[in-house]
């Protein structure tokens, strides 16, 4: 019994974070094919983003899956 509630237990941990996800890209310029450093990338209505690197890389951790629509903005 021990060993088949150990089980149910691992399996449902499991389910919990596999409904997990995350947004990564990168963000260039199209007429010079750089990227583009320390841009803002925010999920449309939420509060949540992040900033692209030196090189313009960006990563946003942790979203439930579904379908988003990104919003860049760059001063």
């Amino acid at each position: 019994m021990k060993k088949a509630l150990t089980s149910v237990l691992l399996l449902a941990a499991f389910t919990l974070f596999a409904q997990k996800g995350s947004v990564k890209g990168y963000i260039y310029d199209k007429a010079n094919g750089e990227g583009v450093a320390f841009a803002t990338v925010k999920i449309e209505g939420t509060d949540v983003g992040a900033a692209t690197d030196e090189q313009g890389f960006f990563n946003i951790p942790n979203l439930a899956v579904g379908p988003y629509k990104v919003v860049v903005s760059y001063i």
